[in-house]
């Protein structure tokens, strides 16, 4: 049985575009973002170099501008004779896919848990509440450290590290969000018919908190993108022979003094992808957050 009183939800990607128009610092950021997913999907055969070949002839050249220069090169090479263009550019699949599988992870396991605590009431809904609230106390650092270490690290374990660290958030803002729509009108009268909660949960909540879910989703990739950063920086993030932008600056700090570019330029890519990343969010938010809808 459906009820048709159900509200439809419009159509996000038609607001999206429609609310493109004008908006140039949005278009700037979002064409930046469309240069890395291409990076992170075809980097290896957009690099100009093998990202990992080793010529100790060519170490430390400077940019292509500077003195000495090559437009061979045009950023550089590390002190193991790396194009830096080339790492940075292969470097961004790592960083990217480790963000989105975090992300993607957050919101796996704090959807279910802010929809079973925002649907059921009672002892249910306390018990996973007091679980985020204490979880939100401990120390974040600690906890991801802590994680690494016992389990030893590397890529496969960062995203899960950083997955268990930012959940929370989800199960907060999905938990208010059911909460609201369990009070509604074709939410109670869908429960007064007989249907099921799951078949309730499926067809009636989440197409309306999957909007609100998505926003989440873009805020947390370059806060978790920055976090990896941080971990890769001081050694227990991703780990050679993979690249990532954190990794790069952390593995030339040392050189700062006769090679400023090797950690000056994947800091400016790091950058520039969470600040267009975080200009995209604010101004897709309002167009997928149903609370908001109306009014565009």
């Amino acid at each position: 049985m459906s009820l048709t009183a159900t509200p439809r939800t419009p159509n996000p990607l038609r607001r999206v575009l429609r609310g493109a128009k004008g908006n140039w610092g949005g278009a700037i950021a979002l064409t930046f973002i469309i240069v890395i997913i291409v990076f992170a999907i075809f980097g290896e055969a957009l690099a100009p170099h093998d990202a990992h070949s080793q010529n100790l002839r060519e170490r430390l050249l400077p940019t292509a501008w500077a003195e000495g220069g090559s437009m061979t090169h045009v950023l550089g090479t590390d002190s193991l004779g790396r194009d830096a263009l080339s790492r940075i550019i292969v470097g961004t699949r790592v960083t990217l896919l480790i963000a989105v599988i975090a992300a993607g992870l957050e919101a796996g396991i704090g959807v279910p848990l802010g929809v079973i605590a925002g649907f059921k009431s009672g002892k249910v809904s306390s018990i996973i509440m007091r679980w985020v609230d204490i979880q939100m106390g401990f120390p974040a650092a600690l906890l991801i450290l802590f994680i690494i270490l016992l389990t030893g690290g590397g890529t496969l374990i960062i995203p899960i590290a950083l997955a268990v660290n930012g959940w929370m958030i989800f199960a907060r803002v999905t938990r208010v969000s059911v909460s609201q729509l369990r009070a509604t009108g074709f939410v109670e009268a869908a429960v007064a018919s007989g249907i099921s909660q799951t078949r309730i949960v499926v067809r009636h909540i989440l197409p309306h908190i999957s909007g609100t879910v998505l926003t989440i989703v873009l805020f947390e990739i370059p806060r978790i993108i920055l976090a990896e950063s941080t971990l890769s920086f001081i050694g227990l993030g991703v780990q050679p022979p993979a690249i990532s932008w954190g990794l790069m600056i952390g593995g030339s700090r040392s050189l700062l003094q006769v090679a400023f570019h090797l950690s000056f330029f994947p800091g400016l890519f790091i950058m520039v992808t969470v600040l267009s990343m975080n200009m995209v969010s604010n101004w897709v938010e309002p167009i997928l957050d149903p609370q908001r809808r109306g009014r565009l």
